[in-house]
């Protein structure tokens, strides 16, 4: 359904204007320093650079991702240029050594503990990226993100998604981010993937480690004949750090 929005309903001058003034209506509550940051946002909009204001972490991100896990049709439809914009321009070349390649990325973040248990418990099954799902080449910063687990919150527990992707396989959009700091790679939403293990990390047993594999329409598929064709969201307690 959410692909019937974004790619079948065109993007024109009148659903940009619309989207920006969404965005302008709902940063009415947020800090100046913020609301400065849309408002340059709002008057220089451009397509083809929407991600750098993406990756800035700011209200502007946290707007999209909320918008799509929620899941709410009316609410995707007003802000679809904007998401529409985003997912395009992930869909660059890669570079040539990383073409037909096997990656690993990592995310690390916080899980509420019963988000926790519905993953341990899925084992084998297909779950979906609700919203763009922010990744690291770097393991050592997705434990950082994670954090130890002395956090004094009993309902939440520090995760690593340890993501494998093979590049040679048709997947939905996905790009290394230019000149990024926490080497980040940006999956776009409805990004499929088996999950293949949930258990604690051996050398740290307050974190859990999650291993996934991304699949394509083809693979899902195939897995859903074997393991069934339920479908979770991947969620998250946390947002992905923002750079300071």
């Amino acid at each position: 359904m959410r692909d019937l929005i974004l790619y079948h309903i065109p993007t024109s001058v009148h659903s940009q204007s619309t989207m920006l003034g969404a965005f302008a209506a709902r940063s009415s509550q947020i800090d100046y320093g913020e609301r400065k940051i849309i408002g340059e946002l709002l008057l220089n909009y451009q397509s083809s650079s929407v991600i750098n204001s993406y990756v800035q972490g700011t209200f502007f991100h946290r707007t999209l991702n909320y918008i799509l896990r929620q899941q709410k049709l009316h609410e995707i439809y007003l802000f679809r240029h904007a998401i529409t914009d985003l997912i395009n321009c992930l869909r660059q070349p890669l570079p040539a050594e990383e073409d037909s390649v096997s990656l690993v990325l990592y995310r690390g973040q916080q899980m509420t503990i019963f988000e926790k248990e519905k993953m341990k418990n899925n084992v084998g099954e297909i779950f979906s990226a609700a919203s763009f799902l922010s990744t690291t080449m770097n393991l050592h910063l997705a434990q950082i993100f994670a954090g130890d687990g002395s956090d004094d919150n009993p309902y939440l527990v520090p995760v690593i998604l340890e993501i494998y992707l093979d590049t040679g396989q048709p997947m939905r959009p996905y790009a290394r981010i230019n000149n990024s700091a926490e080497e980040e790679v940006l999956l776009s939403p409805d990004m499929k993937f088996i999950l293949m293990s949930c258990r604690k990390l051996h050398d740290n047993n307050r974190i859990w480690l999650l291993k996934l594999k991304a699949i394509t329409e083809k693979q899902q598929e195939q897995y859903a004949l074997s393991y069934g064709e339920t479908f979770l969201l991947l969620s998250e307690a946390r947002e992905w750090p923002t750079q300071s």
